[in-house]
């Protein structure tokens, strides 16, 4: 079996596990948002928001920039906030496959070896000189200047998400995802052995026909958001088909879609 038969199979076997063990729900919910808790008491899931900002946005159209470069290409950001002193960026496509944590759990993403990276290699590697003198603390604090988006985040724009449910991979009538949280990844990303999903590889794994109901996730990857699950320390995520994953910190096959405030 090739090297991404065997990465898919992985990711399908291990979502299958934590479909059966994590999650209460057999059938997906969407995940509603109370406050600064996301709520969804039939999947057992509650969760303050991290991120204490929201995107400002007209989710029909999305202003674009480039900020920062890979390998001498710039990166395209969406402006998901932007007032008289300050843009708020959200990465376009999937930067880079990282580990959420060395670890398998983590408390938050401030502690996570992450959070750490994107804050220090990161940065240096992304941002000219000039950039970093733009890059802004988030929140006008001093904690750091890149974090990750939260489920809060990612409703803003896109008003609904789904759970994985339980047994949803066998599941061939099971068509609820959200197509518009997915991203493509860079060439880094895809260099550094994220998989981009393929969906006749995908049907043959679960031998199944799954017509065009994931042709819209051809050549996308899943990316990590910011939210972590207090009971089990793990790490929630956006698969390459557009729900919402709850998997172990140090998973390697998951990218990055970061978020920077830039002074104007």
């Amino acid at each position: 079996m090739s090297k991404r038969n065997n990465l898919i199979l992985l990711i399908i076997t291990g979502l299958l596990i934590l479909s059966s063990c994590s999650f209460k729900s057999t059938r997906s919910v969407n995940i509603n948002v109370n406050g600064e808790n996301i709520v969804d008491a039939k999947a057992g899931f509650d969760t303050k928001d991290p991120n204490l900002f929201s995107f400002d946005v007209n989710t029909s159209e999305y202003a674009r920039t480039n900020f920062g470069s890979q390998n001498g290409e710039p990166l395209s950001w969406f402006i998901v906030d932007d007032d008289d002193d300050y843009q708020l960026l959200f990465s376009e496509k999937v930067i880079d496959v990282v580990l959420f944590d060395q670890k398998e759990s983590v408390n938050d993403f401030t502690e996570s070896s992450l959070c750490d990276y994107l804050n220090s290699d990161f940065v240096n590697i992304t941002f000219s000189n000039d950039e970093k003198e733009k890059l802004a603390f988030i929140n006008d604090t001093d904690e750091y200047q890149v974090t990750l988006p939260s489920l809060n985040n990612l409703l803003d724009l896109y008003g609904k998400m789904n759970y994985i449910k339980d047994g949803y991979y066998n599941d061939a009538d099971f068509f609820e995802a959200n197509t518009k949280i997915i991203a493509k990844p860079t060439e880094i990303a895809i260099n550094n052995d994220i998989d981009p999903f393929d969906n006749n590889t995908f049907a043959e794994i679960i031998q199944q026909d799954v017509d065009a109901r994931y042709d819209f996730a051809n050549g996308h990857v899943p990316y990590w958001v910011l939210n972590v699950d207090e009971e089990t320390g793990f790490p929630h995520y956006i698969t390459s088909t557009g729900y919402v994953g709850l998997i172990e910190a140090n998973t390697p096959y998951i990218g990055i879609r970061p978020i920077v405030r830039i002074k104007k």
